[in-house]
């Protein structure tokens, strides 16, 4: 599946979602499969596994148009989620014909080196990785929305989290890289939002726009000093509660799991630590709990002083920014008037947080 079409090759697809529906295709057995689309990817939860089929389209970084980019980024996910998350992915399978199959299709389940040593010439078949599935009661947002989250998770999940990261390599940017990549990703943010909702001249957008050169301005010192310090890290990049796993019987064996770090872009995953827990948190309050957000951030201050709590919101507001977008996004796809008008009420409710935060950022030291 590297060339033909785009028709093709979206044929080929389908074809492999429909085999995926039928238990007769998995390694294992199986009597329930439930399907859990996302932006770029089918995920196929079954009773005790989640498996992960990449869709070949292209949006921005992300380009799984080719087979071959499709197997580097799932074994980058497994890499990643293997030091985020360790022991929930499984390994990799590769999807192919098989005529001795009642679904016609099969699963073949490779070890991680065999895969890793095959993966720019092997035809086997459409990569999958297999990964445990976590209990979504035990998941970060569903604590949230259920009203059972507790300050233990809290600062479990803080503590995990800043282990996890600090095992990740310090990058070698200058200061200036980081800041002049802050200021042009926020305001090409920022534009494709105008484009999107059809407000380019949105007074909201120019305010923010003022609001985050002006909190950048505001920390300018303060972020030259962590990224000298080493606080810039290749890091998660996608940190929100759906991806948080805090409770449960993994979260108590093996303590919290943080899953789909954004494994297709490096650059995208560079940033400072703060950021990472910061965007985690402005997603806690964003689901209703501004509690959840204060625990978060009064547990990262223990480990990490020298983060100012305006700093802290100058990234909650870029963060916020960030999740404006992704959900203007669906504008740009096939949806019924109701789904577009939700999504447009999302992405503006994400940028009234942003406002929050960027305010938040510059009332505070």
């Amino acid at each position: 599946m590297t060339n033909g079409s785009p028709t093709s090759v979206m044929n080929i697809f389908w074809q492999h979602v429909a085999a995926l529906l039928l238990p007769d295709t998995y390694p294992l057995k199986v009597r329930r499969i439930c399907v859990r689309p996302t932006h770029m990817a089918m995920v196929f939860l079954t009773e005790h596994h989640a498996w992960k089929l990449r869709r070949p389209l292209q949006q921005g970084a992300m380009d799984f148009r080719l087979r071959t980019s499709r197997l580097s980024d799932t074994l980058s996910e497994y890499e990643l989620d293997d030091h985020f998350a360790p022991g929930v992915c499984l390994g990799l399978s590769f999807l192919q014909p098989d005529a001795s199959s009642a679904s016609g299709w099969t699963l073949k389940q490779m070890g991680l080196q065999s895969f890793v040593n095959r993966a720019e010439t092997s035809e086997s078949g459409e990569p999958v990785l297999c990964m445990h599935r976590l209990p979504a009661s035990g998941m970060l947002n569903q604590r949230i929305l259920s009203g059972s989250f507790k300050p233990s998770e809290g600062q479990r999940c803080v503590a995990m989290l800043a282990r996890r990261l600090a095992d990740r390599r310090a990058c070698d940017i200058t200061p200036q890289w980081l800041i002049d990549r802050e200021i042009s990703q926020s305001v090409a943010n920022l534009s494709s939002l105008g484009r999107l909702s059809g407000e380019r001249s949105s007074p909201l957008l120019i305010e923010l726009e003022q609001r985050l050169r002006s909190s950048l301005a505001h920390h300018r010192t303060q972020i030259a000093q962590r990224a000298r310090g080493g606080q810039v890290k290749d890091g998660h990049g996608d940190l929100r509660p759906e991806h948080v796993c805090v409770a449960g019987a993994w979260a108590t064996r093996h303590g919290p799991a943080f899953i789909d770090a954004l494994e297709f872009s490096q650059e995208l995953r560079i940033r400072d630590t703060l950021s990472e827990i910061a965007g985690l948190a402005v997603e806690c309050e964003f689901l209703g709990s501004a509690s959840a957000h204060q625990q978060l951030r009064q547990a990262w201050r223990g480990i990490d002083p020298l983060a100012s709590d305006g700093l802290w919101h100058h990234y909650a507001g870029q963060h916020a920014l960030m999740r404006a977008l992704h959900a203007a996004w669906h504008l740009d796809s096939p949806c019924t008037v109701t789904q577009a008008e939700t999504w447009r009420r999302k992405s503006a409710d994400w940028l009234q947080q942003a406002r929050i935060q960027f305010c938040g950022s510059m009332s505070v030291t």
